[in-house]
């Protein structure tokens, strides 16, 4: 618990106060008074975190991409929520229970494959990348 509190804590510590609170800020200044990467506020349009408030103004780019703006005060208020009320990263709802797969592949190890044998037998049977069934596996061994 006491890690949890330091965590939040160093949080809002990287949260820069100054300023504002009703400033419209551009992405890339979400980004510094966050203390994050720009990346991440972008990637946030697409895979928003639980919280994650929503835009105050849209402004169409030339090119037709978009701009989003958010106040100070709405990022604040999102820095200053309960970790706990959120979902995983860049907000994908976090997994529940053990993974099915692991099973797929401790079968296809008692099988008498090895490890890279079981993993390219798993990706062409189920399908998915190569890759991803070498971390199932590797899972599935430990």
């Amino acid at each position: 618990m006491e890690r949890e509190n330091g965590s939040r804590a160093s949080r809002r510590e990287a949260v820069d106060r100054s300023g504002d609170p009703d400033e419209e800020l551009t992405p890339v200044e979400q980004a510094r008074v966050l203390g994050i990467g720009a990346d991440a506020i972008r990637r946030y349009r697409k895979h928003p975190p639980a919280g994650w408030p929503s835009p105050v103004r849209v402004e169409t780019l030339p090119a037709g991409g978009v701009r989003e703006f958010r106040t100070r005060r709405q990022l604040w208020e999102y820095a200053d929520s309960d970790p706990a009320s959120r979902a995983g990263k860049a907000g994908r709802k976090p997994a529940a229970g053990p993974d099915p797969r692991i099973a797929l592949a401790r079968e296809a190890l008692s099988d008498g494959r090895g490890a890279g044998t079981a993993a390219a037998y798993l990706a062409e049977r189920h399908g998915g990348g190569l890759s991803t069934w070498k971390r199932i596996v590797t899972a599935a061994r430990k």
